[in-house]
């Protein structure tokens, strides 16, 4: 249940529209990337659960990462948007009572899809520039703008801008379980509902996951480009 950005390598911005994305040029910077294992996170980040106390085995070492100026989409692609490049996309939505309206976060979406939305926006925009889904370098240099809290807001993440759907065990199918959920229980998935990040990006540590191009390896190495093929690729962002 997967949304997503798109990393775009442009230098134009479009004009704000429900259905096409619009773009915030990022600088360039050096950031550290990960967390340490010296100084505990905040109870709020870690849940006082043990394993979690200086984050996952793989979100260590911290590492010292250089980004290039790029620019990124300001929300998650919403339905309006993605479904200008596939239009069956509209039979998902409100599956699970998630993402019914056109400016909800596009949910049900596979990286390769993801990927291929980026390619046709690539061909249909023929201006010149390649639309990209970022590396998770990228992403959590974006979600960071320049913070080194446990998140771009602090240490703490503010209740007032928490959607956290807690309503059944994943340990399971989610989707047996689901009969017994009310759909007024599950939170919308509106884009741009709260305030953005230092560098104007929207709904970073929340609403929906969103997929990166990077596969899946120990933290602290070099993120690479993932390659048709390859199993498993990172997703970021937290769908809460």
């Amino acid at each position: 249940m997967l949304a997503f950005f798109l990393l775009l390598c442009v230098l134009n911005q479009f004009v704000s529209s429900h259905d096409v994305p619009r773009f915030v040029s990022l600088p360039s910077g050096h950031f550290a990337m990960g967390t340490g294992d010296k100084t505990p996170l905040p109870t709020d980040v870690s849940g006082d659960q043990p394993n979690r106390l200086f984050g996952s085995y793989d979100e260590r070492p911290v590492t010292n990462q250089s980004v290039d100026t790029f620019e990124m989409s300001t929300t998650e692609i919403t339905n309006a948007m993605y479904e200008r490049y596939d239009p069956s996309h509209k039979l998902l939505r409100g599956k699970l009572f998630f993402s019914f309206d056109d400016d909800e976060a596009a949910v049900w979406v596979s990286w390769y899809n993801a990927s291929n939305y980026a390619a046709w926006l690539t061909k249909s925009r023929n201006d010149g520039y390649t639309y990209r889904l970022p590396t998770e370098v990228e992403w959590e240099y974006a979600c960071r703008a320049g913070t080194s809290t446990a998140y771009n807001t602090g240490d703490n993440f503010p209740k007032s801008q928490r959607k956290n759907n807690d309503l059944f065990s994943h340990s399971g199918n989610p989707e047996s379980d689901w009969p017994n959920v009310n759909k007024e229980q599950v939170s919308k998935l509106h884009v741009a509902l709260f305030p953005p990040n230092a560098f104007g990006l929207y709904d970073m540590h929340g609403n929906v996951e969103e997929w990166t191009s990077s596969v899946y390896k120990k933290y602290g190495n070099d993120s690479v480009s993932a390659d048709v093929g390859q199993p498993f690729y990172v997703s970021r962002g937290g769908s809460h």
